[in-house]
């Protein structure tokens, strides 16, 4: 890592506040590392307090004694980090261990590891925090920290330390917040475009999960010092922690050499892939795209500014959404109470009746009990719609009835006529009029003072037709999927016809979901739907049910300008001047692809430098011991000379190996 003064001389004229020289530091929390209360503890004597990685105790406790720690529920998921950190446990001093290391090389930091009194609260991990980047850190360097519930964390870190008499950060230093891989995606769907590795520039290719591999090794440790001394317990772990670091320090050189072999391998691999894609890009949205990314510079202060990366999309309200309001907006409309539950199961009822028109056709001899079940349940639940619908139309029910025409009545576009099979019949339940004001007319409901269940009808008919398309997506999307997992990969006969009788399967499905559509739209129009909602709600055609290959192969050359139906632009906010989805859809795996090329070019980057700074700081370790060697050699002290001599020889041979 970049330390100046160590392996950055303090007479290079660098910029300390670019990216190469950013610290990227993990934290977490270890709750396998407990410790009991001890039986003396003032007899306990301290050797080497707060000279490891340990911090420390006398000034810790100090710290806990006079600092608050606000109870909080994580506001994101459901994480035992927050949720759990005032749990308590009975004879335990410690319920665990918390503390920063390196991101990049998994070291951990010298005094920047903490006890946990009962869970892991804020107070304890910004004891650790404030320790780790006043270590061999300079103000100007930035700093990336990780950390599980760093949407929590982050929040509340400048507003907790300030006024703090214990602990403060550097004036000027600036914290970029981030969530390891693993974790982040148990987190809401935005975070990961705000919090995610993949996003945050300075960070190169790195998890932010090495911290759960460094637990691994000194958990098979940390058990055993569980009834140790406070002060034997803190020095088994600083021991252990050392030689991990060790370890790592050694083998430093050669995994760097690894790591920067793999790294330009990677950047070639998604150099070329981005520039196929950016080749296709007309240059001014290009231009508006990487003004996007400038504007991330934000990204700090106000993580909203990483959603550039996920797609931005208004979710159309369903039927259950709409009914929803309308039930706590009932007294508006001046209508019974249920009005909205008893049209909402009149709708259901209807879509019902279609299915049932079509499924009809299609019985064989053993399915034909069934749908005489099916037939009994759908004229019960008919019956009893009506005997509701008394109570609004009173005894002129059936003589409007009589006046009504049959339902449906559907165009001879809405069903496949290549299909004799899917062409319903004319008789029976299915047939039967409900008594809704789209099929009765409106004039009957406002004539006996009901008139607030047209308007909202009007309403649930739009909620059903947003499912109705929600369902038609579905289905051409899984046409499109057998169209490229199974027909065009189809080598022999038996495979074709299997694969084409999905396609068959899945085609009557979306003619299915496009003549409930047909019907909803239908029957807005005879309730009197405005331009406003008609041109959002459009007539389907054939030509827009078919899957083309760009959707069929999303990859396929020469498809960045092709446009979609209108229907799968329903979602798109009415202010974006008719976007589609394939332009949302480029713009956002443009940027995604960007991030991806300048995290390796940052790697590859950082792997040069850092090959440089480990060779630096060998050469610095061999100057101090000739320093020591040269001291003690003054003072006769013959096993100092010796030891250093020692360690001389093992940082040359480390320095030559890089």
């Amino acid at each position: 890592c970049p330390q100046p003064g160590v392996n950055i001389s303090s007479d290079e004229e660098v910029n300390l506040a670019d990216w190469k020289f950013s610290q990227s530091i993990v934290m977490d929390g270890n709750f396998k590392a407990k410790h009991m209360k001890p039986k003396n503890p003032d007899e306990e004597l301290w050797l080497m307090d707060g000279r490891g990685y340990m911090v420390t105790s006398g000034m810790y406790k100090q710290y806990l004694a006079n600092s608050p720690n606000p109870i909080e529920r994580s506001d994101c998921s459901n994480h035992r980090a927050v949720n759990q950190t005032n749990a308590q446990r009975n004879q335990l001093a410690a319920t665990g261990i918390g503390g920063c290391a390196c991101v990049r090389h998994g070291c951990f930091i010298p005094h920047s590891m903490v006890d946990f009194q009962k869970g892991e609260q804020q107070v304890n991990m910004d004891y650790a925090l404030v320790h780790a980047v006043r270590h061999g850190m300079n103000p100007w360097q930035h700093v990336i920290t990780f950390y599980d519930i760093n949407y929590q964390y982050s929040k509340n870190l400048a507003r907790w330390l300030k006024g703090n008499n214990f602990v403060s950060l550097p004036d000027g230093l600036q914290i970029q917040p981030g969530i390891g891989l693993w974790h982040v995606h148990g987190h809401k769907a935005e975070c990961f475009s705000r919090y995610a590795p993949n996003f945050i520039p300075g960070a190169g290719r790195v998890d932010g999960e090495i911290m759960e591999t460094l637990w691994s090794s000194l958990n098979v440790v940390s058990p055993l010092a569980w009834g140790m001394a406070t002060p034997h317990q803190q020095e088994l772990l600083d021991f252990q922690m050392n030689d991990s670091n060790f370890l790592k320090m050694v083998q430093m050189s050669l995994v760097l050499q690894k790591k920067l072999r793999a790294a330009q391998k990677g950047l070639a691999l998604v150099k070329e892939s981005f520039m196929e894609l950016d080749n296709g890009v007309p240059s001014e949205l290009r231009q508006k795209w990487v003004e996007e990314i400038m504007a991330l510079a934000n990204r700090i202060l106000d993580p909203k500014a990483m959603d550039i990366f996920e797609v931005q999309l208004k979710k159309a309200p369903t039927s259950k959404s709409i009914e929803i309001d309308l039930i706590s907006r009932q007294g508006e409309y001046g209508c019974p109470h249920g009005s909205v539950t008893w049209l909402t199961k009149a709708l259901k009822l209807e879509e019902a009746q279609l299915v049932f028109a079509l499924d009809s056709r299609t019985m064989t001899e053993t399915y034909k009990l069934s749908m005489i079940c099916c037939h009994e349940r759908l004229q019960s639940h008919i019956n009893g719609l009506m005997e509701c619908a008394e109570k609004y139309l009173g005894g002129s029910l059936d003589d409007i009835l009589q006046n009504a025409s049959q339902v449906p009545d559907q165009p001879d576009n809405w069903y496949d006529t290549d299909n004799p099979s899917l062409i319903p019949s004319s008789e029976g339940v299915e047939f039967v009029v409900l008594p809704l004001p789209s099929y009765l007319g409106k004039h009957h409901f406002q004539r006996f003072g009901v008139g607030g269940i047209v308007e909202q009808e009007l309403q649930l008919r739009q909620g059903q037709a947003n499912d109705t398309l929600h369902e038609l997506w579905l289905a051409l999307a899984d046409k499109a999927v057998i169209f490229r997992t199974e027909v065009r990969h189809a080598t022999n006969y038996n495979r074709n016809t299997r694969a084409w009788g999905k396609v068959a399967s899945t085609e009557a499905i979306v003619q299915r979901h496009a003549g409930i559509y047909h019907q909803c739209r239908k029957q807005m129009i005879t309730l009197g739907a405005g331009p406003d909602v008609l041109s959002q709600y459009q007539e389907l055609h054939d030509t827009e049910l078919r899957v083309s290959t760009a959707i069929a192969d999303p990859n396929a050359r020469g498809h960045r300008d092709d446009t979609l139906a209108w229907f799968w632009t329903m979602d798109v906010p009415q202010d974006t001047a008719i976007n589609n989805w394939m332009s949302e859809f480029y713009h956002v795996h443009w940027l995604r692809e960007k991030a991806l090329r300048d995290r390796w070019d940052e790697e590859v980057q950082l792997l040069t430098c850092e090959t440089e700074w480990t060779q630096r700081f060998f050469s610095s370790r061999v100057d101090f011991w000739s320093g020591r060697s040269a001291a003690a050699a003054a003072t006769n002290n013959a096993g100092l000379v010796c030891y250093s001599a020692r360690q001389c020889q093992m940082y040359q041979q480390l320095k030559s190996i890089c």
